[in-house]
């Protein structure tokens, strides 16, 4: 993969390798149930995040943001036909192999991000960004440290950027890579210490029955899924996208967008 000004090489910050700890926190995920930033009783406006508070960094009211956001929500099918999947592991890594692995790594595993860059791969595009590097891509939020549990710093202009990205994006047929905070799994893998997991969005629309009252989503694939997943926009406790495990369980679950990469063509 050419070197680009954006970033010489993406791969360099993410040191999550395929484990069992992942898949047993994606499992748990398949399980069902609300978890993570949703109130495990009543509805997400309700909700404070687990173990910890939120604290926004923006003047900007949620409110307002989220009114403006959903505003002209357009309806975009998914623009990538193929889901890669488990099943295409030989695939993913000979083409990986031979483009773009890191010599330097340890060991010759496939990450969460070679899947999505792949997913990306398929559709003639590719994620850019550095991960050292937040002014490369969007950051939505962090975690950090509290005395009783962590703390979710929420940047709500970040966010309404982002979402203003994705919304274009996916209007002129470009899917993009994302990254999320997967709170069953370790939050420190990458040098904004809250990422831990990477996928693709393929695609958004409107469901007038999503969880919690959110009506307008964004859809998107990840490799650990057969079934295309949703990331749904919710304005209280703050401007977030928060995740559904598939279409037909429409509990939250510990899934919530952290980044938003930048798309280009291969």
């Amino acid at each position: 993969m050419p070197d680009d000004p954006v970033t010489a090489n993406p791969w360099e910050g993410n040191r999550w390798q395929r484990d069992t700890g992942r898949e047993t926190a994606v499992d748990a995920e398949r399980a069902g149930g609300v978890y993570g930033w949703a109130a495990a009783a009543g509805a997400l406006q309700d909700a404070a995040p687990v173990g910890g508070t939120e604290d926004a960094t923006s003047t900007q009211s949620p409110g307002d943001a989220y009114s403006g956001l959903i505003a002209d929500w357009p309806r975009v099918p998914p623009l990538v036909a193929r889901h890669v999947g488990g099943a295409d592991f030989n695939e993913v890594y000979d083409y990986w192999y031979e483009h773009w692995r890191n010599p330097r790594r340890e060991n010759d595993k496939l990450w969460c991000f070679d899947w999505a860059q792949y997913q990306l791969h398929v559709a003639k595009f590719r994620g850019t960004g550095d991960g050292r590097d937040p002014s490369t891509y969007f950051q939505l939020f962090v975690e950090s440290d509290g005395g009783e549990g962590p703390i979710l710093t929420t940047d709500v202009a970040r966010t309404v950027e982002a979402v203003q990205y994705l919304k274009n994006r996916l209007q002129h047929g470009v899917p993009v890579l994302i990254g999320i905070r997967l709170a069953n799994y370790p939050r420190d893998f990458n040098p904004d210490k809250t990422t831990n997991h990477y996928v693709v969005v393929v695609g958004m629309d409107v469901d007038a029955k999503g969880p919690y009252g959110a009506t307008c989503y964004f859809s998107y694939y990840d490799y650990l899924y057969k079934s295309t997943l949703r990331f749904y926009l919710y304005s209280v406790p703050t401007l977030a996208l928060y995740s559904t495990v598939d279409d037909t369980k429409r509990a939250v679950v510990q899934r919530r967008v952290s980044q938003v990469r930048y798309t280009v063509a291969e």
